[in-house]
């Protein structure tokens, strides 16, 4: 399913017919577009390399991490750009909608959806000012399937609360699985650098 985030509100799509690169572009010329991409089954997981869990960490590919860089696509770009986007909203449902149902979650290991929403919420209420801007373009990598990106990016932040305020950066991996061109977070890691409180 497409979510489009319209100024004045979500508009729903009901199509049943997977959206291309460039219709995802033209029917979202002026708002942000969240993908839902179906749930797998359980079978899904036995079609995994062996010896590759579920979920796998970003690095976790069968030889190690790749190391070459694949052109990016406009839609996987845009798909990233707005994950980026949707940690300043203050609607947990606006990050949400960018994970598979089971995620392995920083150090969290796998999760479901259910402790991802309890996680965006609390840190939601700890810091009420959130402010993300993507300091490198985001550089795409073969995954663990043939359906999968190991995607990087350095992302700088501001946190602010009532008497605080954090700034740094982190380095984010995800590996996003693309279904026909809609897309899911299947795993995230980061290394955060803070320069401090103001």
């Amino acid at each position: 399913m497409i979510l489009i985030a319209y100024p004045g509100g979500f508009a729903p799509s009901n199509r049943k017919t997977p959206l291309r690169d460039q219709e995802i572009f033209s029917e979202s010329k002026d708002a942000t577009v969240l993908i839902l991409a179906p749930k797998k089954g359980p079978d899904e997981q036995a079609s995994r390399p062996q010896g590759l869990p579920w979920n796998a960490p970003p690095t976790a590919a069968p030889n190690g991490p790749n190391p070459e860089a694949i052109a990016m696509k406009p839609s996987l770009l845009a798909f990233v750009q707005a994950f980026v986007q949707s940690g300043a909203s203050d609607r947990v449902d606006a990050a949400m909608q960018f994970y598979a149902p089971n995620v392995k979650y920083y150090d969290k290991g796998v999760v479901d959806g259910e402790f991802i929403r309890k996680d965006l919420t609390d840190f939601r209420r700890r810091w009420l000012r959130r402010k993300y801007k993507l300091l490198s373009d985001p550089v795409a990598r073969a995954g663990p399937r043939p359906d999968e990106y190991v995607v990087t990016y350095r992302a700088g932040f501001v946190l602010g609360d009532r008497s605080d305020e954090v700034r740094g950066a982190s380095d984010v991996t995800l590996v996003v699985q693309d279904n026909d061109g809609t897309y899911s977070i299947l795993a995230i890691e980061q290394s955060v650098e803070n320069s401090g409180q103001n």
